[in-house]
């Protein structure tokens, strides 16, 4: 599971440089603030022309699954549109250029790498995420030199949707914007909500962010998630009411955003922070059942056809000794992830935990 890179989709370090676009607003060209590892350089983005900005890591699961759609999108638009690849964090894993070069025909596009955190921090836009949240990002700039479209993590609901209308020239960028422009309205009227959020007491903490995820539970589902830890660290019956609360009634909608949260729930109810294969010492029942819960939420948000999501109630399911029901979940898991034509890297992952299921419920 990718709980690990959780850390560094949340907390990259990055230092200002050129200024945070909006959608609607021209796009600060690349400049020097990336290395061009592969490809044309893209110094400037030329009117008349499309391009797509894939942030990505050689340390995220979801950038290394979704390496076969952007070589296949590459392709399709090729004449009319430019992939850029951006790693970012290169210091976190393989070394980007190390990767591309083993990756070859894999990535037929131009690809860089981030200079300072620069490109990291252009994208940083304060809201957390428009998408899902983590990496990878992807952005699209249009033909006047405009960001157009801009959503984070994997997969990504409506971006091949709008690169099509981008580059057919239907794309409605009024919407866009005006979508943008309410999302920031509702971080501004969240920013008191927030610094309570910060608070050292649990009480304040716990009550912001109950208001906060009635505000936008997309936006804020994952920090309600996170306050779970620190209430488990206090107590296990509150931390799980608190859980069935997320469940049961903030987090009941149908927004794509919720699943990454919930499947990170159900993960904290059930494993030692940062681990997957550790399954809390006080663990019982039911908090077994509790996590089942929501990762099942997690899967039906992502319409039950996310490898990650299935992933998760596989793990859990199998940790709470329904070996058979767990094998099952794990074996769909694969099947997905390998009709989605994933990566080799994390489909490679994903039939070694099958292997692993298989062999000790045998």
């Amino acid at each position: 599971m990718h709980f690990l890179w959780t850390i560094l989709c949340l907390c990259a370090a990055a230092i200002a440089h050129a200024a945070v676009p909006a959608i609607g607003e021209t796009m600060p060209p690349l400049g020097e603030d990336v290395k061009w590892l592969k490809g044309d350089p893209v110094p400037a983005f030329q009117k008349g022309h499309v391009y797509v900005i894939d942030i990505w890591g050689t340390w995220c699961p979801p950038c290394l699954a979704e390496l076969p759609h952007m070589k296949e999108l590459a392709n399709r638009y090729r004449s009319k549109a430019t992939v850029i690849a951006i790693a970012v964090s290169p210091e976190a894993g393989i070394p980007p250029a190390e990767f591309v070069n083993k990756k070859g025909d894999l990535m037929p596009y131009v690809v860089a790498q981030d200079i300072g955190d620069r490109i990291d921090k252009r994208f940083d836009d304060g809201l957390g995420s428009l998408g899902a949240g983590g990496y990878p990002t992807l952005a699209i700039v249009d033909r006047e030199g405009r960001l157009a479209f801009f959503r984070r993590g994997y997969p990504n609901p409506g971006f091949e949707e709008s690169l099509a209308a981008i580059v057919a020239g239907k794309y409605d960028l009024k919407s866009a914007v005006a979508q943008y422009r309410r999302m920031h309205e509702v971080k501004r009227a969240a920013e008191p909500l927030l610094e309570q959020a910060a608070s050292k007491d649990v009480n304040i903490v716990v009550e912001a962010v109950r208001k906060l995820v009635k505000l936008d539970p997309g936006l804020f589902a994952l920090r309600a998630a996170n306050v779970y830890s620190r209430l488990r660290e206090a107590g296990k019956e509150r931390a799980n009411q608190w859980a069935r609360e997320l469940v049961d009634e903030l987090l009941t909608g149908s927004d794509f955003r919720l699943a990454w949260p919930l499947a990170t729930l159900a993960g904290s109810i059930a494993y030692v922070p940062n681990t997957m294969n550790r399954v809390r010492p006080d663990a019982d029942a039911t908090d077994f059942a509790l996590a089942l819960r929501a990762a099942t939420r997690a899967s039906e948000v992502a319409g039950n056809k996310d490898p990650w999501r299935v992933q998760t109630v596989a793990m859990i399911r199998f940790s709470s000794g329904d070996k058979a029901a767990g094998l099952t979940a794990m074996n769909r898991s694969v099947q997905l992830a390998e009709a989605a034509n994933w990566g080799e890297e994390e489909l490679s992952k994903l039939r070694s935990m099958r292997d692993q299921f298989q062999r000790q419920a045998n």
